[in-house]
């Protein structure tokens, strides 16, 4: 099931995080992967991290009132792999 993320607007560069915590227990994070799909290709990303519970991406550009759906796919050091897609929307800055 997808999550969501709040609205962001074109102009902003912005940072989403996915805390796997609950789902890895005491295993941590070992890989980080994201794709972005959506109704063109102007969300993009410039930087992503994790952590031992957590991964992250940068977001930036998008075009208004465009829907996206970032996956991330994540592999611990356990060998285990998730995958959790989140929607966002870009939105005109008010």
């Amino acid at each position: 099931m997808a999550l969501n993320w709040p609205a962001k607007s074109p102009g902003e560069r912005l940072d989403y995080t996915i805390n796997w915590a609950q789902a890895i227990g005491t295993d941590v994070v070992s890989t980080s992967t994201w794709t972005i799909t959506g109704s063109d290709s102007s969300l993009t990303t410039d930087a992503n991290s994790n952590t031992g519970s957590t991964t992250t991406i940068w977001l930036l550009g998008g075009s208004p009132n465009g829907t996206y759906t970032v996956t991330n796919t994540m592999t611990t050091a356990g060998g285990r792999i998730y995958v959790q897609a989140v929607n966002i929307k870009v939105v005109n800055a008010s």
